[in-house]
């Protein structure tokens, strides 16, 4: 990733702190890991909604790009 503000770059690092396998995607089971974290914690279905929700390219995965714009709405 290039070009990312300060702000940017440490939330690169919590994404990929939470990305297990290091492959830049994090997964249904990963983004439930972020919540708890987040002092959250979601019933399966409200999990699996808001997943929906970030999962913009619906592939089933969270990338940097949709973990970003789920966090400033989050914030």
């Amino acid at each position: 990733m290039t070009n990312l503000t300060e702000k940017d770059d440490a939330l690169f690092r919590l994404f990929t702190s939470f990305d297990r396998n290091g492959d830049g995607l994090v997964g249904n089971a990963e983004f439930r890991a972020i919540m708890e974290a987040l002092g959250d914690n979601p019933s399966h279905e409200i999990l699996s909604l808001e997943f929906a929700v970030m999962d913009t390219n619906s592939d089933g995965m969270i990338d940097f790009r949709e973990f970003k714009a789920w966090w400033l709405d989050y914030k």
